[in-house]
Order: structure tokens, then sequence, then C-alpha cells
């Protein structure tokens, strides 16, 4: 019984302690810029960057977020080669960038009379 309860003494003394902890964004970064390829079968892409001009692939997931406006879309409406899009996205400790979100800023116009 003294076992016990020194154990569950124990127990809630380490649930008290001071430990370190840290943060991330939830926000994630973003990227602005123009979309120069897409593949579909791949789920990935590339794009140019706004400032300057450095292309960036990414790929995205079933948790991708895609805006059109202010309702959601699909990837073939806002990954069009030419679309202004902004990319928010994460980068783990371990493994590849994972996108959360691509919002269709502005849209390719198809020729000069549009």
């Amino acid at each position: 019984m003294k076992l016990l309860l020194a154990g569950v003494a124990a127990v809630s003394l380490s649930l008290f302690a001071p430990s370190s902890a840290s943060a991330l964004s939830t926000r994630g970064r973003q990227i602005d810029g123009s979309v120069v390829r897409v593949e579909f079968a791949q789920r990935s892409a590339i794009i140019a960057q706004t400032r300057d001009q450095r292309q960036v692939s990414f790929q995205w997931n079933n948790g991708t977020d895609f805006v059109r406006g202010a309702a959601f879309t699909d990837a073939k409406t806002a990954l069009k080669p030419g679309n202004l899009v902004r990319v928010t996205y994460h980068r783990p400790f371990f493994g590849p960038a994972t996108v959360s979100r691509v919002v269709l800023v502005r849209a390719a116009r198809c020729c000069s009379r549009c």
C-alpha cells in the first residue's frame, strides 16, 4: 500500500514539474508566385517566386486546401500555368515540407482579348 501511495505521489509531482517547451508557427510560411508547371498525377507543381523569379517545387496531399475568392476549389482550377498563387507551407523537423493551403490570387489571362 505504501508503495502504491509513493508511486501516485511521484507521478503527480512529475506532472507539475516545469518543463521546456517550444512552439511552431500555426500560420506557416508563405510563397507568392506564378505557376510554371503542374504534374497532377504526382501532385506536384513548380512556381516562380514573385520577388526573385526563383523556381520552387512543392507537393500537395489530401489535407491541402485550394481557395479561389472566398470558396474552396480544386487543384485543377487553382494550379493553371500563369496563375498567381500564394502557397502556405510548414517545414517539419523531419521529412518534406507540407503544403496546407494554396490561394488563387489572380487567374492568368487566356489571350489579349480577355
